[in-house]
This record gives structure tokens, sequence and C-alpha cells, in this order.
């Protein structure tokens, strides 16, 4: 096997402090042992939980997978999108999205979790950004999001939205489309709040949406 891509690969997120003076031997008992506990919670059983509870499903449950996206090694990541696990997201944001809109209801905590694991998952890795910017509508379901969500969670789901349009042209098109003129105002909205981190992922936003105007120009 080659062990030096898969100890990169194991290690990307979370480089252990010796690993300079690693052996090739213990560097593969590394990926072994990590690949072990990769197993032990094996992604497709919880696609699989996404799948079968849909809207029934609990911010506990979503946490769990968050909290495995952060621990958990890039084959994990990847094995979770391979089987359709960021569809499974974005698909149950969106039925929560609808059902709260029924209601007079001002925040969401399922909406909130799976803020939060799409946002452990843009932060995965360059890999991981780009197969959860390619769901459908994933760009118009975040900006749906920050109605049903307090201040720091929107503040951290603007600074996702930001990132995104940096990311690429194509990308920005994409948040272009949902940050609109009718949209827009919202943002300056968030200027007028106190809370500093939400004024500063607004400003991000804004500046990315006008510096990539002005990159596309030239």
């Amino acid at each position: 096997p080659d062990v030096e891509k898969q100890f990169h690969i194991v290690t990307a997120k979370f480089l252990p402090p010796s690993a300079k003076t690693m052996t090739v031997e213990q560097k593969w008992a590394w990926v072994q042992t990590e690949r072990e506990k990769d197993s032990q919670k094996p992604p497709i059983l919880f696609v699989q939980g996404l799948q079968a509870l849909g809207s029934n499903t609990k911010p506990e449950f979503i946490a769990s997978i968050t909290k495995l996206v952060n621990d958990r090694t890039l084959f994990w990541i990847e094995e979770f999108l391979n089987l359709g696990g960021a569809k499974e997201i974005f698909s149950i944001l969106q039925l929560q999205i609808e059902k709260v809109r029924k209601t007079e209801a001002k925040e969401s905590d399922l909406i909130a979790e799976c803020c939060r694991c799409i946002r452990a998952l843009l932060d995965s890795g360059s890999k991981s950004f780009n197969t959860v910017i390619q769901v459908p509508n994933s760009v118009k379901l975040l900006t749906f999001s920050l109605d049903f969500v307090n201040i720091i969670t929107g503040a951290h789901m603007l600074q996702c939205i930001a990132a995104i349009a940096f990311s690429s042209p194509e990308a920005y098109k994409l948040v272009s489309l949902d940050w609109n003129n009718e949209t827009f105002p919202k943002l300056i909205g968030y200027l007028k709040q106190e809370n500093l981190e939400l004024k500063a992922a607004a400003m991000m936003l804004i500046n990315s949406l006008i510096n990539q105007v002005e990159d596309l120009e030239k």
C-alpha cells in the first residue's frame, strides 16, 4: 500500500506531534488504527438513518454526524459524501424549513444542527467543499436557513456562503442568484446588529460579492 499517501489522508485534519520522526511501520500502524476507528461507525449507517427518518430526524442525530465529520478521517467523510450524505442533510434542511415556515417559530434546533453539519463538511477539504456546493439548491437553502437560526449560527452560515462565493466564478454565480436586489437589504440589516461576529460575517459576504464582480469584469 502507498503508506505515505494514506498517512497524509488520515492525518490531514489531525497531524500527530511525532509525525516527522515516525517510521514507515509506525505510520502504517497509525493508518490502520484510524481506519479501524472509521469502521466502528460506518457512514452507511448514518446515511441510511437519514433516509429512513427523513422529516422525523432529531437534532441529536445530525449532531452525532457532525461530531464524526469533525473527528474522523477524510476517508470516512469521502465515503459519507459518496453515499449521498450531503444530499440527505440538505433534504432534511429543506423539509424542516418548509415545516417551520408554516408556524410562527423563530428558531429551529434541527435547522441549526443541519447548518453546523454542512459547515463541518465545507471545512473538511476541497473535495468535500466542492461536493457540498454541487448539491442542488445548496446555497439557496443555506440562505433560507438564516431566518431560523440564532445569531452565532447565522454568522457561521454567512461565512460559509462568503467562502463559497470566493471559491470560483461558478460558485459566485450560485451565490449571486440568491443574494440579489431582493435579499441584499437583509445583509445591510445584519450590519446594523450589535453582534460583532454577525457584522463581520455580513461584511465578508458583501466583500465576496463585490470583489468577485470586479474580478469577473477584469
